[in-house]
């Protein structure tokens, strides 16, 4: 499991533990994620950024095995 929080990423290691702490509408929406789906992540209501750069913010930089060989298969596209 990795973590995002703000621009920085978490994974679990030996000496660092991570813990989410997911609501049952969390857990409903997770469950209800298609089989390909590989992020879940929450905004604040009020935070006033477009759709288009709420998937850019969860995707560009994830160091995730998907996201790496999607941005290989289209070089060129703009990373954080």
């Amino acid at each position: 499991m990795i973590v995002k929080v703000g621009d920085q990423w978490f994974g679990a290691d030996i000496n660092q533990p991570i813990m989410v702490v997911l609501s049952d509408e969390d857990k409903a929406n997770i469950a209800n994620m298609p089989q390909s789906a590989r992020h879940y992540a929450e905004f604040h209501d009020d935070h006033a950024i477009w759709a288009s750069a709420k998937i850019a913010w969860m995707i560009d930089d994830c160091p995730c095995s998907g996201c790496v060989r999607d941005r290989e298969a289209k070089p060129g596209r703009p990373t954080r």
